[in-house]
């Protein structure tokens, strides 16, 4: 359906052309009238009509005036001149303002259907002309973009002129779903952070190798960026199946060289590719988790195996949890510098673990320990997204090892359960899960700690990611909101209520005393 303004002075003339032909049917739609020239070449520049019927004569602006400025101010329209004078000259005039069309008055219902059935054509071929150039424009961005993100250009002018980019800052963003399935997502990231983008101004997008990649061009872009990333760090709880919950990101550094954006994409691309080591319900990553490429190992080395595969074997035959849980953190280490592929890192695991099972079993034969089976090792291990799944996966395994293995005293119990909360407090633990894990009733554990701690289990919980909190704000510039994220509360208010609790002043309030006292010792 095709727009019509209809602008004549004669209120008749309008109201006649509305019923002469029937529009809808011809394919137009009537979207206004004007009475006089200058009415008309308001209503033309506002609404941009396909198509203008419009009176020679007309108080104000003369139609040949209203189609002149329209056509300075670049209006596209096709229009039909309407006129009760015959007199060549106005035609040739309207010819220099490209219009084809001139009717006398009174207009002739065949005639009219007639040029309306030529411009119907017109404007079709024109709109897909129009389309084709943009597809084939929009394409070429696509290539122009993909050879700036992954060869640095350079680029010629007018690739530059195409592409609109002129800003001062430049930032490279990844993303996809938790899912791992970039054709799930429901959702329109670069609106979500609410920028107009007109003529490309503050971003482009495109899809490379499955990955969604947004060029954010420019400070305010940016700005918005990160106040968004900052609103899906601080909610730590966010609804389950919302969007922002299923969100994951990386960013690239901000640049300020258009040929560096490429280095942007390449940081962005490594922290996708290693998102295996990410935390948790961690919904970004940003190029300064990246190690350094010279602390980058090949790791994996046999002696490594067996190394790992004893430090294990003797925690659990030692009844050592404290020993399994510094041996995981080590190895959590060494894989994140490992230079090797995430596959190279889920088959190692796999061979470790098989390997601690046949070291316990050969050790404690003929005792009797329930372990999963090698296919069921190598399944799990294979088919997780994440490190921390499968790191937790040893523990939780070693640790029902461990208590199978030993009968505890209540006091040994609550030594236990506090060295699980010191190594875990920043997860969301709970007295009745690791009653369940360590085996015992939510009820008795909680008398037993409290009675050998002096404290109960919550509060011992909150000294420990206090404490904690102390230690990130004296060495640290984390935001506190970051801070609490890392000790394991939900959002920053809880932070602010137990660490007031506990010394008396609030997390800032704490900073600034512990930076003043520094100086003073200085």
């Amino acid at each position: 359906m095709y727009s019509v303004l209809i602008a004549d002075d004669e209120k008749i003339i309008r109201q006649g052309l509305h019923y002469i032909i029937d529009w809808k049917q011809a394919g137009f739609d009537i979207i206004g009238e004007a009475s006089d020239g200058t009415q008309a070449l308001d209503l033309i520049l506002k609404k941009e009509p396909d198509v203008v019927l419009l009176d020679i004569k007309m108080p104000g602006l003369s139609g040949l005036e209203v189609i002149r400025r329209a056509r300075e101010a670049h209006y596209p329209g096709k229009v039909i001149i309407l006129s009760g004078y015959s007199d060549f000259k106005f035609a040739q005039e309207a010819i220099r303002y490209d219009v084809k069309f001139y009717l006398t008055k009174p207009i002739d219902e065949a005639e009219l259907e007639s040029d309306l059935k030529e411009l119907y054509v017109q404007l079709d071929e024109e709109r897909q002309q129009k389309r084709t150039i943009l597809q084939q424009n929009e394409k070429l961005r696509q290539n122009i973009l993909y050879e700036l993100l992954t060869q640095g250009g350079p680029l010629s002018s007018g690739d530059l002129e195409l592409l609109n980019f002129h800003s001062d800052v430049y930032k490279v963003v990844l993303y996809e779903k938790f899912s791992h399935s970039i054709a799930d997502i429901s959702y329109n990231l670069p609106s979500m952070l609410r920028v107009s983008n007109q003529n490309h101004t503050d971003f482009e997008t495109l899809t490379i190798h499955n990955n969604e990649v947004i060029i954010l061009k420019g400070s305010f872009a940016l700005s918005q960026f990160d106040r968004f990333v900052e609103r899906i760090n601080q909610e730590q709880s966010l609804q389950k199946g919302s969007p922002l919950d299923s969100l994951f990101l990386t960013c690239g550094r901000s640049v300020n060289d258009l040929y560096q954006i490429a280095w942007s994409y390449k940081e962005a691309l490594q922290l996708m590719e290693r998102r295996f080591f990410c935390k948790a319900n961690q919904h970004s990553i940003d190029y300064r988790a990246l190690p350094e490429e010279g602390r980058f190992q090949n790791f994996l080395p046999e002696e490594l195996l067996e190394t790992y595969c004893s430090a294990f074997t003797t925690a659990v035959l030692t009844h050592n949890p404290s020993s399994i849980r510094l041996t995981l953190e080590k190895l959590e280490g060494d894989l994140y510098y490992s230079s090797r592929s995430i596959a190279d890192l889920k088959i190692f695991l796999a061979d470790l673990f098989i390997r601690i099972k046949e070291q316990i079993s050969f050790k404690l034969y003929p005792a009797s320990v329930e372990l999963p089976g090698n296919t069921q090792i190598i399944e799990f291990i294979q088919n997780r997204y994440y490190l921390y799944q499968i790191l937790h996966f040893y523990e939780e395994n070693l640790l029902v090892i461990l208590k199978t293995l030993k009968s505890s005293s209540s006091d040994t119990i609550a030594d236990e359960v506090a060295d699980y909360i010191r190594h875990n407090y920043m997860e969301n633990l709970k007295l009745e899960s690791l009653a369940a894990l360590f085996g015992y009733n939510s009820s008795y554990l909680g008398k037993v700690f409290t009675s050998h701690m002096g404290v109960n289990f919550n509060a011992y919980l909150d000294q420990v990611r206090v404490n904690r909190a102390k230690q990130l704000l004296e060495t640290t510039e984390l935001k506190v909101y970051e801070i609490a994220a890392q000790v394991g509360y939900r959002n920053v208010d809880a932070l602010h209520e137990k660490f007031r609790k506990i010394t008396g002043m609030s997390p800032a309030e704490y900073k600034k005393r512990f930076r003043n006292g520094k100086k003073t010792d200085q």
